[in-house]
């Protein structure tokens, strides 16, 4: 199967995009894709999809709409040779339902739509996957037959649903309402509020149970062209699936390293069983030896087991099975059968039986090979061997002799001393004795033999020793011995099993158990292992506290048993498992699915990456099922925010004004953002991917642009150049910024052009060129008007210093004469007359000083230099100090004040602040006055702070303004313009000024003098 897009894109339906509504839904009713596309000037603009037609049913306006207003404009776009996957998790990603596919060179290919994904894919994409009722959603919308169609739509426009589900009054599905349903009925019909939906509705509906494999459904849905099956459980509705649902939960991703682990595993236990099978005595005999022919003989006279030198000595075919004893005697005569079958019950030490078998004279004898706990024999081992081979001695110890010398299984026989009677060549080199050496007594070669040698001990023997080699060696033996009388003596013996290379091997395997089984404790993943019969009987710790089965019994039950004892929604959970067991069973092959679980251990939900895997036999039979389960949360979660992520940043990339290109080293266009490019960048028409940069650019720009890529490829930093395009008058101005980049052309670099119209600021800066070439006028014109009105503040200084002075001094004069010409005449009525307008004249006379001073500080340029603010105010205090000895005032001034700041000027703000505090604090019996510095906002603040009168905070913005008093002149006397001469000269030095009083209980001020 293909895995390009351009293979599943669907025919387009593109239609202009002033096309009306009505024409655009019966075009959408019959697009096989489920969308059509609105297109103006030979570009794509936007796309109408049956879920965004269903508000076009219900907005009375509908018809009359053109498609240009009622489609999305937001689109997908695709490359053709994209892999369909990654197509359609960017879909996902995005919210969308479709991808509209183009070649490189911008051609149209068709549309990608779910449909055509899951329409593609084939059952090994679905093994993975659970029942239905997994993915399904439970409890679907459903409506009455008598609901309209008018009311079903805007059902699933408000709940963002594909389908409606109409159910009978027994709550069976009768029929099913579709998004592709609404699309033929808008189409055709206007009133859809006068349809009931039981005349409209698509019946009898597609349903499956819900126990159902997923590939059942998807296979149903493509078979009859539906995209939503109704899911039962007992015939009454328990969800609804649909192809969205099915695509969505679709993975390729495949695991072999479990199936790894486990065939190590079996192999080691298969190993395990070989060497197992190995301290058998009859495999050792019946694989070593060559001359011996050995046939074993159950009960019921079933042959268990016949060498090749038995069947040659019997007459019997390699290829001819032999079930029982009467097949393999078939060739003797009923005299030989007989006696043949006497041997089972004859003494244990009865002479060998000599028989003639064609030409062949040969020599059987039977020994007990199994007894039960009274000592009766369960089988027998018949030996056979050519008589001639036997002839040279002539009796039972030659042919026994002949017998131990043709095995390679260590064997010894002992007489009721002890002493070895014989013993073969397999022997002496298992104890390491040299050639010619007696053997010696048998318990100098393994511990505990003397209880071997009781006579109390039964016939046959299988026991496990330690034999101790000529060199001192220890190694552990197992010993399957027998007794017999032989000339009147007993005697003991059999075969010796060398169980070195076995403990070795069980060592390693215990071992290897105790490591897996550390694993299993501490691995953080769920492994679980049950049997055939779905039985849990290995689980590790972790998987045990994920599943909340810590407390509970859980070796030896099933699935079924175990959910009643979980809590909540793991009993359901742990039920649903036995689907996807038996889904495994049933593939034979491992399975992967992700499943949702509730956290154990914290709010929210965990997800787990499940892998089940079937252990088949050598018969291909089910034996057991590994279940491995990690948890991948935190990468699910990180994975979610990815693609948010990168949903936001194609988002941003698509709505931003400027054009990204990204190119390779070489200066060529592999990708571009946004797609299409946007007209008003002047670029070709042809595909931007693949194009130079240099044939995209104005001649006169590729020179700048060669020029900035040579730099950037010399390690200089990001470059910019501007460039106009177009040949109409005015033209446009482009700006483009240039950056290197190591995510292209296998690592070795790229770069990115950000293009940025500027032809509105490339305006405004050219209106600035022309304002500044007119500037320099306005400045000698604005000069000429400033210089005249210095003139006109002279002109008024000096009206106020000599016009306004010389009536004062008339009245102030002629106000004298009176009270000296009038002296006895005037009453103390006469005389407050004119010492009010004596003291009129005072303060007038003191208005216009202020004035003046107010208008010559204005004047004066400011002048910075260091000053000593702590000396300063300490004269002024002390000028106070001596002009109102009377007074007593406690006074305060830190040391060390200094200032960058013209001397006069601040000079004039501390006789202002120091005055008014000095003559705010009248009336307190204890005034202080205080001078000090405080550093706030990262500047220097100087403060004035008495305890003096205050003021009203809700008149604080009247105190910087000339001639504004807060305070009664009976009060307290003064102009109104300390604080304002104060407040123009700190504003001169760039700095501030602030005040806070409190009435009756003093004011503080606080200035700065801003940066030199």
């Amino acid at each position: 199967m293909t895995s390009s897009a351009r293979d599943l894109a669907q025919p387009i339906v593109a239609l202009p995009d002033d096309t009306p509504v009505s024409n655009a839904l019966a075009n959408l009713a019959d697009s096989a894709s489920h969308a059509v596309l609105a297109a103006r000037q030979d570009e794509i603009v936007g796309i109408l999809t049956e879920r965004s037609a269903l508000a076009l049913g219900l907005d009375d306006a509908g018809a009359q709409r053109r498609l240009g207003d009622v489609c999305q404009h937001a689109l997908l776009w695709a490359e053709a040779d994209d892999n369909y996957v990654d197509v359609y998790e960017r879909m996902l990603s995005r919210g969308m339902r479709h991808a509209i596919i183009r070649d490189t060179d911008g051609t149209l290919v068709g549309l990608l739509s779910e449909s055509a994904i899951l329409g593609r894919l084939g059952i090994e994409h679905f093994a993975h996957l659970d029942a239905i009722e997994q993915i399904m959603t439970p409890r679907p919308t459903t409506v009455a037959p008598g609901t309209s169609v008018h009311d079903c739509a805007e059902l699933m426009r408000r709940e963002h649903i594909g389908c409606v589900v109409i159910l009978t009054e027994s709550a069976t599905p009768r029929g099913i309402l579709t998004t592709r349903d609404v699309t033929r009925l808008l189409a055709t019909r206007s009133a859809l509020h006068t349809v009931p939906v039981a005349e409209v509705m698509s019946h009898p509906v597609s349903r499956l149970e819900a126990d159902r494999p997923v590939f059942e459904a998807a296979r149903l849905m493509a078979m009859r062209a539906i995209r939503h099956v109704v899911i039962t459980r007992s015939g009454r509705l328990c969800g609804i699936v649909s192809e969205h649902d099915i695509v969505r939960c679709l993975e390729h991703r495949y695991v072999d390293v479990l199936r790894r682990v486990i065939h190590r595993q079996a192999d080691e236990l298969d190993a395990h069983r070989q060497i197992r099978a190995q301290t058998n005595v009859l495999d050792q005999l019946l694989s070593r030896s060559q001359e011996l022919g050995l046939c074993l003989v159950e009960g019921a006279e079933r042959v268990a087991f016949i060498n090749p030198a038995a069947r040659a000595l019997l007459g019997l075919s390699a290829e001819r099975a032999i079930p029982c004893l009467g097949d393999a005697i078939a060739a003797l005569n009923d005299t030989d059968r007989q006696q043949f079958r006497a041997l089972t019950r004859a003494d244990p030490g009865a002479p060998p039986l000599s028989l003639c078998v064609g030409a062949r004279q040969i020599m059987v004898r039977a020994q007990r090979f199994a007894t039960n706990d009274h000592g009766d024999a369960l089988s027998h081992l018949f030996i056979l061997i050519d008589e001639s081979i036997a002839n040279e001695a002539g009796e039972l110890l030659g042919f026994s002799r002949h017998a131990f010398g043709a095995m390679a299984l260590p064997m010894v026989w002992a007489d009721a001393a002890g002493q070895v009677a014989m013993s073969n060549t397999a022997f002496d080199q298992l104890v390491g004795r040299p050639e010619g050496q007696p053997a010696g007594p048998l318990h100098h070669l393994i511990d505990g033999v003397n209880t071997l040698l009781a006579p109390e001990q039964a016939p046959a023997l299988r026991i496990r020793r330690t034999l101790r080699r000529t060199d001192g060696q220890r190694i552990p033996v197992e010993l399957f011995f027998n007794r017999m009388n032989f000339l009147g003596k007993p005697y003991v013996g059999g075969f010796i099993v060398d169980l070195s290379q076995q403990r070795a091997v069980e060592q390693a395997l215990q071992d290897t158990e105790q490591r897996l089984a550390a694993v299993l404790d501490t691995s953080p993943d769920f492994i679980a292992l049950k049997d055939r019969d779905g039985r849990w009987q290995m689980a590790n710790p972790a998987g045990l506290r994920m599943y909340g089965l810590t407390q509970i019994d859980w070796r030896g039950h099933t699935n079924a048993e175990l959910a009643p004892q979980a809590h909540g929604e793991m009993q359901d959970i742990i039920a649903r498992c036995s689907n996807t067991d038996a889904l495994a069973w049933s593939h034979r092959e491992s399975i992967r699915y992700i499943e949702e679980i509730p956290h154990t251990d914290a709010p929210g939900t965990r997800s787990l990456d499940m892998i089940k895997t079937p252990l088949l036999g050598s018969d291909g039979q089910p034996t057991a099922l590994m279940v491995i389960g990690r948890d991948i949360t935190e990468r699910v979660r990180a994975e979610r925010a990815r693609r948010e992520s990168d949903g936001h940043l194609h988002n941003a990339l698509a709505g931003m004004d400027d054009l990204m290109l990204i190119a390779s080293c070489s200066g060529e266009v592999l990708d571009h953002y946004p797609k299409p490019a946007p007209r008003r960048f002047q670029l070709p028409d042809a595909p931007l991917v693949g194009t130079r940069i240099s044939a995209l650019l104005p001649p006169d720009a590729v020179l700048q642009f060669e020029a900035a890529h040579h730099k950037l490829r010399n390690g200089l930093g990001v470059q910019s150049f501007d460039y106009a395009a177009g040949t109409d008058e005015p033209c446009h101005w482009f700006n483009v910024r240039m950056s290197r980049h190591r995510h292209t052309d296998e690592g070795k670099g790229g770069m990115t052009l950000m293009i940025r119209d500027i032809t509105a600021s490339r305006r405004t800066a050219d209106q600035l060129e022309r304002l500044k070439a007119t500037m320099e006028d306005q400045v000698d014109a604005r000069t000429v008007e400033l210089q005249g009105a210095l003139e006109e503040l002279e002109a008024f200084s000096y009206s106020l210093s000599h016009d306004l002075r010389a009536p004062l001094r008339a009245i102030d004069g002629f106000g004298r004469l009176l009270s000296e010409s009038l002296t006895g005449q005037l009453n103390d009525t006469h005389r407050d007359y004119l010492k009010r307008i004596h003291g009129a004249v005072d303060r007038m006379s003191g208005l216009i000083d202020d004035m003046l001073d107010l208008a010559r500080l204005s004047r004066k340029p400011v002048e910075r230099q260091s000053v000593d603010i702590s000396q300063m105010a300490r004269r002024v205090l002390s000028d106070l100090s001596d002009r109102d000895p009377e007074r007593i005032v406690s006074w305060e001034i830190e040391n060390n004040l200094r200032a960058e700041a013209d001397p006069i000027l601040l000079q004039s703000v501390l006789d202002n602040l120091l005055s008014n505090a000095w003559k705010f604090t009248r009336r307190c019996e204890t005034a202080r006055i205080q001078v000090f510095a405080e550093l706030r906002d990262g500047r220097t603040w100087f403060v004035v702070e008495d305890n003096g009168a205050g003021f009203d905070m809700a008149y604080a913005d009247k105190l910087f303004k000339p001639f504004q008093r807060l305070h009664s002149p009976r009060d307290f006397d003064g102009t109104g313009v300390g604080l304002a001469t104060v407040h123009r000269i700190v504003t001169r030095h760039g700095g501030r000024i602030e005040a806070v009083g409190i009435e009756h209980q003093g004011a503080t001020f606080r200035f700065s003098l801003g940066q030199p």
